[in-house]
């Protein structure tokens, strides 16, 4: 074995240990709990708190979390109970590889030997990627997922790249826009005929397009539209008491001007958009 593997080893087992070492702090949040409490009622019974059969969503607190977290507790729930080492696992797990995934990509396009290790070394002992890792976080996996599934585009595995993207749906919330966009800067950066043959569309559109029927009936004909119906800007609109106020105080360019839909619908985004940090 040479030296850059055992130094990479070294970086794992040193990213896992920062992120497992007093794993019971801070005490589980009600979300980490919600994400143990199914995968512990999926063991025994096969079903969600709600009594829904083996779902690929979860209604949990009327947030319907994507499903895949859970599942990947399971079989740690299984080995060591319902309690906060079995859920945070996973996310303490996949975010001690993130660190490798890194290291591998940056290998691919640098010459520089020290570069890749000086990159994972960076990736293992960042601040943010600890936080993320240490709980039960969808968004750490997410994170991993797209980049082993970017990782595996580049190195044209373009099946189990579609499957790490179809996977990453039903992650986070946010994977289902994040995932999109980095697929089709994908397919843009690297634009070229082979991507309109048949052994390409089979590999990678086609496994996109099954992971995608489920979400996109859900959001169409279930409660699990729910949530973008919550969170979507236009779920806000202005009230006809606050119109007609604007109206009676104010002259029709003043209303143009300052107080028209455009104008309305870009102030609330960009507070919402500010009020995130």
């Amino acid at each position: 074995m040479n030296r850059d593997k055992i130094l990479i080893i070294l970086i794992i087992i040193a990213a896992f240990f920062v992120r497992i070492y007093n794993y019971n702090y801070p005490p589980l949040l009600w979300d980490e709990a919600s994400l143990g409490y199914n995968a512990y009622s999926i063991l025994k019974t096969g079903r969600d708190e709600y009594g829904q059969y083996f779902p690929l969503v979860f209604k949990s607190f009327g947030d319907y979390k994507p499903g895949l977290y859970v599942y990947l507790a399971l079989p740690f729930i299984a080995l060591f109970g319902l309690n906060p080492l079995a859920v945070r696992l996973p996310s303490i797990i996949l975010g001690s590889f993130i660190p490798l995934i890194a290291y591998l990509f940056t290998k691919k396009y640098f010459k520089n030997k020290l570069l890749p290790l000086f990159f994972a070394a960076v990736i293992a002992f960042n601040p943010f990627n600890i936080h993320f890792s240490r709980g039960a976080w969808e968004t750490n996996v997410l994170t991993f997922e797209l980049l082993l599934a970017s990782y595996f585009f580049f190195n044209k595995k373009y099946f189990w790249s579609s499957v790490i993207f179809g996977l990453s749906l039903y992650t986070y919330q946010s994977g289902k826009l994040v995932s999109l966009l980095i697929i089709c800067a994908l397919l843009i950066i690297n634009i070229s005929k082979n991507f309109f043959k048949k052994d390409f569309i089979i590999k990678f559109i086609f496994p996109l397009i099954i992971f995608c029927i489920p979400i996109i009936y859900g959001l169409l004909f279930t409660e699990q539209g729910n949530r973008l119906k919550v969170v979507n800007l236009f779920s806000y609109p202005r009230s006809p008491a606050e119109t007609q106020i604007i109206i009676n105080e104010t002259n029709p360019l003043d209303n143009q001007i300052f107080h028209s839909q455009l104008i309305f619908f870009a102030r609330n985004f960009l507070i919402r958009y500010f009020n995130h940090f």
